[in-house]
């Protein structure tokens, strides 16, 4: 993955339900740092729009809470710079 792959950009009410997903997902395999437990703090940053989404082929594969640092990268998509290319 390049960073010209990854677009930034509002999330939309279909990003939020497709995290809320592998959010899910990763909860039941017991991923290490899945912020399923802030899913109301996303919600209300949603609704605030101030969710930023990193989308490859308009897929959210991480997002950030602009302007407070909540930052949460899908597994598959760790260690690949997706969290660098956000902060």
């Amino acid at each position: 993955m390049s960073e010209l792959d990854l677009s930034l950009r509002p999330a939309t009410d279909l990003d939020v339900e497709k995290i809320h997903c592998w959010l899910l997902e990763q909860e039941q395999r017991e991923v290490h740092g899945s912020f399923l437990c802030n899913w109301g703090s996303t919600l209300k940053t949603h609704g605030e729009n101030q969710l930023i989404v990193a989308a490859l082929n308009d897929e959210p594969v991480a997002y950030l809470y602009e302007g407070f640092g909540i930052l949460e990268v899908r597994e598959s998509f760790r260690r690949k710079g997706t969290g660098e290319r956000l902060i």
